[in-house]
């Protein structure tokens, strides 16, 4: 049974601000009609499953229809129309608790990348599809047939492609590599993906970099950093440039022929051996969300330094010492309105709408 629940938001003012906010999240009625479980009204409690305020955060989308999707790590994926939330588990049908990325199709259908395959969700139920299955598995070396609007999911050795009709899992590694399923190390495991605007598709793997798909054949790239850890976010922004944020490489940019490591040049390069050693000085090194806001701003999400925002021009950062509520983000989205939502690593979300962060927390009420 799906739960709901009214949010509790905390006001958390910081001493750098970057802009106006607009206007709140937009409400969505189509939550209204659905049942509530009865809850006894509580205090504010981490420990409680169905809390937020305490989640390790993996993932953001805000829908076609104005609502944020909000998956965790272990906990299911929660709804969010801007007054309520809905939480989805397995119970109701969520192929599982852990999940990665979340997309949705033209037909606004929601895709869930899970940890053991990918889920859709179209409003009432949910249909899942585990790794290596679907109506189509395509083995390395066959091609990718590009169709409009289709939506892109990234897998343990590939990528499943739906094109609002079928749903095709490619395999994206060499015939000559052997996979293992007790290794760990999966190299070709696709953490990201981006359909270009010239309609090359972009997937930053574990450990072989970014590979390139050109319709006709694969390219890796490994250089500027992009193979010291998994690639976990592509962006092509507002001028055609593509950023790449990786688990210890930084930030790279292509700006169409050639690739820059961007944390090198602005002198953000942490050497991780060295890291003890420098924790005073903040870098750009382990960066897990790259994303372009309504007014053409670069956001970086890193793991261990706060959230950083570029403006074509300087590089400003923000972390717990400027009031930051975690300096370990997942993942950041905005909304249609222009604010930023920002996902932790165990402290929950916090949105911030031009001039300070509201933290959001869970508080239950009677139905």
């Amino acid at each position: 049974m799906k739960h709901f629940y009214y949010i509790l938001p905390l006001f958390i003012v910081l001493t750098c601000c970057f802009g106006q906010g607009k206007k709140p999240l937009t409400d969505n009625d189509s939550a209204k009609a659905k049942k509530a479980d009865t809850v006894k009204a509580q205090a504010l409690d981490c420990r409680l499953p169905d809390s937020i305020g305490c989640k390790r955060i993996r993932a953001m989308l805000q829908d076609s229809k104005g609502n944020m999707w909000i998956g965790t790590e272990a906990n299911g994926v929660f709804k969010y129309d801007g007054k309520t939330i809905t939480r989805f588990t397995t119970k109701e049908g969520l192929l599982h608790d852990w999940v990665a990325e979340i997309t949705e199709d033209k037909e606004g259908n929601i895709w869930f990348d899970c940890h053991n395959g990918i889920c859709r969700y179209d409003g009432k139920t949910f249909t899942s599809f585990t790794d290596g299955q679907g109506p189509r598995n395509y083995n390395y070396g066959s091609r990718l047939e590009y169709k409009p609007d289709c939506v892109w999911i990234g897998n343990r050795n590939g990528v499943w492609q739906y094109d609002g009709v079928s749903l095709t899992n490619f395999i994206i590694h060499p015939a000559s590599f052997k996979d293992s399923v007790n290794n760990m190390k999966r190299p070709y495991s696709v953490y990201s993906l981006l359909e270009d605007k010239q309609g090359n598709l972009w997937m930053g793997t574990e450990q072989m970099g970014v590979c390139r798909y050109d319709g006709k054949s694969f390219t890796y790239y490994t250089e500027k950093g992009l193979n010291k850890g998994a690639v976990r976010s592509i962006l092509q922004d507002k001028a055609g440039n593509i950023w790449f944020g990786s688990n210890g490489g930084g930030v790279c940019v292509y700006d169409g022929k050639s690739f820059t490591n961007f944390s090198e040049q602005k002198g953000l390069s942490k050497n991780l051996v060295k890291a003890h050693l420098e924790d005073s000085i903040q870098k750009l090194n382990r960066v897990w969300s790259v994303t372009e806001d309504n007014a053409g701003n670069i956001w970086f999400g890193t793991i261990d330094e706060g959230v950083w925002r570029y403006d074509g021009k300087a590089l400003t950062n923000i972390s717990e010492k400027d009031g930051l509520p975690s300096d370990s983000l997942w993942t950041i989205s905005h909304d249609q309105v222009g604010n930023t939502w920002l996902g932790s690593v165990g402290k929950g979300i916090f949105k911030y709408d031009g001039k300070s962060f509201t933290t959001l927390a869970l508080k239950a009420t009677d139905k």
